[in-house]
């Protein structure tokens, strides 16, 4: 008993002390190199790592090419620091709208102008799909707009927007009369106020005109 206690004494006495975890080196974010923030980084392109933030940006606002002076979506860089486009960067990403070659991508490998336009034709659209020819000029007007993604948000979000998509859906000629009929609002004045601009419905005094449904209210 004695023996067995004095080796089990020395094996505790001599055991190798328990091995402690390693500390973890911190991890730290990769730097976009256009915005200089630790971000997730989403594309490497010949510049470097670009984060989510900046490659939408840089694919939906083209910008001129210091390169080859032409409107591109730039994702490299020169030796001055300078911004250039894919090909000039050496490499084969060119990010044109697959519609209509334009520089620069929005959703669905499409420009923001064309996915504008399509999100015009859906709006707009009659009892058949199509835009009614009363209603062309406006759309061309909104399809030309200088900067489309401003059109598609107020599509989105605008009550004047849905009104109009309400009176295209019925295929009915806008009138000045069929307005007045609805109840008045400001999307209802603003509706009446872009197809006049877009000579979809001749200019009149407004201030007189609104004197008679008034006094019938």
């Amino acid at each position: 008993g004695i023996c067995r206690r004095a080796l089990r004494n020395g094996l505790q006495k001599t055991s190798p002390p328990t091995a402690q975890p390693a500390s973890r080196v911190p991890t730290v974010a990769p730097m976009c190199v256009f915005c200089q923030r630790q971000r997730p980084i989403t594309n490497q392109w010949p510049a470097g790592p670009v984060c989510r933030v900046c490659a939408k940006r840089a694919k939906s606002y083209p910008g001129t090419c210091e390169s080859c002076q032409q409107s591109a979506v730039l994702i490299g860089l020169n030796d001055h620091g300078g911004r250039i486009c894919g090909p000039c960067a050496g490499a084969s990403l060119d990010y044109r709208c697959r519609s209509c070659g334009q520089a620069g991508m929005h959703a669905n490998g499409q420009c923001s102008r064309c996915v504008t336009a399509h999100l015009l034709d859906a709006d707009l659209g009659g009892p058949n799909g199509q835009i009614p020819h009363q209603l062309r000029p406006l759309a061309n007007a909104l399809a030309a707009a200088p900067d489309p993604r401003s059109v598609a948000v107020w599509l989105a979000r605008s009550d004047a927007a849905r009104l109009l998509k309400t009176l295209a859906e019925r295929g009915e000629a806008v009138t000045h009369d069929s307005l007045d009929a609805l109840p008045p609002g400001r999307h209802v004045n603003y509706v009446r106020e872009i197809l006049v601009r877009t000579t979809v419905l001749p200019m009149r005094n407004e201030r007189l005109e609104r004197i008679k449904p008034w006094l019938d209210r």
